[in-house]
């Protein structure tokens, strides 16, 4: 987000679609990490890693603006019609196969609307949701454990 201003956020994802794009998003750096990266202290260790984030898997989250493809959603059994529920606008672009949804006006918002899109992350199937890794991870005691449960995530 340092790069673009948050007016031309949505100008730059909608220029993509000319393009054979699967995923996009446009958000503050902090809802990114929130979504996509595990922290952890075990003993005097500090832990990171990013997770979530393989598109053969799963959606890796909904953002701020979030661009999705017809084939991305069908390849996960995500129904659009369920995210867009949760969005204030959804555009569909270029051939009618990508599709831009916003969650909330404005950047800087995103800590205000992180329990929402975090439920919604966990309540729809095919898209990321970092509280099962929380639970998963709540007893362990060394890295290598720790790497073992996490593995599956990244």
């Amino acid at each position: 987000m340092d790069c673009l201003s948050s007016e031309l956020v949505g100008v730059f994802l909608k220029s993509l679609a000319g393009n054979k794009f699967v995923f996009g998003f446009g958000c503050y750096d902090e809802e990114h990490e929130h979504r996509n990266r595990h922290y952890i202290t075990i003993g005097k260790n500090h832990i990171e890693s990013w997770i979530g984030r393989d598109l053969e898997k799963y959606i890796p989250g909904v953002y701020w603006y979030t661009l999705l493809s017809d084939e991305l959603l069908s390849k996960h059994g995500v129904d659009l019609a369920s995210l867009s529920a949760e969005a204030i606008t959804t555009e569909t672009l270029g051939d009618g196969s990508l599709h831009l949804l916003k969650f909330y006006e404005n950047p800087e918002d995103w800590k205000e609307n992180a329990e929402r899109l975090d439920d919604l992350c966990e309540r729809t199937d095919g898209v990321f949701s970092r509280r099962p890794i929380e639970v998963a991870v709540i007893s362990v005691s060394n890295y290598l454990e720790y790497d073992d449960i996490i593995a599956e995530w990244r």
